[in-house]
């Protein structure tokens, strides 16, 4: 079966060309389309992008989430997935394991892998790959891990059941085009990852394999200064003014019993003892010096994130509904 693979790009010229040796090594006998939605790069992105026989899509509104859409609308495989110009899949059967349990039970909605660290990489991306679906230390809090939805083991897959209080918030799946055209994916304005997880399971497609073996390699925190501007960003472009409506809630500011888990957290966060203590643990439970990195991650993205929400107007109002319940 053919396979489209979307990756959106703005200036990624070294970053694509890793992802794009990782995809042409594939052993894979159906065919493989990749499409580069572009958003005006002034580097060699193109030149790259056509060196590997990628076809281009320009991508006018230049966010990555615009150009992910796209790749629905202008691809023609049986097959879609997305891939981030920073991400690259490990070994040479990477398709072969992903398409495998969407071929042997229709019942699958999508095929997604854990993310995997090499020695090169920064600590902080070694930090966050622990969590095998790069969760943040508060989306740990909010979100189930695979290991909490799984129902039985096939193989070299788990199937893994989602309910809407409890989905994986892994978005970079392999999925079958054809049910993301039924329910009107390519009509919406970008393709959000987690959105689309929660309209597939609110129409009961809510069966999705995990394919441990496959593995993407995703180095996408160098520094501090990397980690603010990318949570800064996701905030504001996928969160904050959004001309869908969101379907995936991290929190829910309607309910109590959600703002009282979030204050929970905030409080967790700024005693550092706590997060500490959970360093240690983690630090045992892995065999790995990286999981010390715990106290500041936390306090660091707790507090850039409630920053982030009381400097925008939509934030502020969120919050003030929020403690008007």
């Amino acid at each position: 079966m053919s396979i489209t693979v979307t990756i959106p790009t703005l200036n990624e010229e070294r970053n694509l060309r890793r992802c794009l040796i990782s995809i042409k090594r594939q052993k894979y006998k159906g065919r493989v389309e990749v499409i580069v939605a572009d958003g005006g790069s002034s580097d060699n992105t193109i030149a790259v992008a056509k060196e590997f026989g990628a076809t281009l899509v320009n991508n006018p509104k230049t966010d990555a989430e615009s150009g992910k859409l796209l790749g629905i609308k202008y691809g023609h495989s049986h097959y879609f997935m997305i891939l981030d110009a920073d991400m690259s899949l490990e070994g040479t059967d990477w398709f072969k394991k992903m398409v495998k349990p969407l071929e042997e039970n229709p019942e699958i909605v999508g095929s997604f892998t854990k993310f995997v660290s090499h020695p090169e990489d920064s600590a902080l991306s070694k930090f966050i790959t622990i969590d095998e679906i790069q969760r943040d230390p508060l989306f740990r809090y909010l979100t189930p891990g695979p290991d909490q939805v799984m129902v039985s083991k096939k193989g070299n897959y788990y199937l893994c059941r989602y309910k809407m209080d409890k989905i994986v918030p892994a978005g970079f799946c392999l999925y079958r085009k054809k049910q993301l055209l039924n329910l009107g994916l390519d009509k919406r304005h970008k393709f959000m990852e987690l959105d689309t997880l929660s309209i597939l399971v609110s129409h009961g497609l809510n069966m999705f394999a995990y394919v441990p073996s496959a593995g993407i390699h995703h180095p996408f925190l160098k520094d501090f200064k990397m980690l603010f501007r990318k949570r800064t960003r996701n905030l504001n472009q996928q969160f904050f003014n959004q001309p869908d409506e969101r379907q995936f809630t991290w929190v829910d500011f309607a309910k109590l019993s959600s703002i009282i888990q979030l204050t929970a957290w905030v409080l967790y966060a700024n005693s550092l003892i706590l997060p500490f203590l959970v360093g240690i643990y983690r630090t045992l439970k892995y065999k790995n010096l990286i999981a010390l990195y715990e106290p500041v991650f936390v306090w660091v993205t707790t507090n850039l994130i409630l920053f982030t929400f009381l400097k925008s107007q939509e934030g502020r109002s969120l919050i003030a509904r929020s403690w008007r319940i």
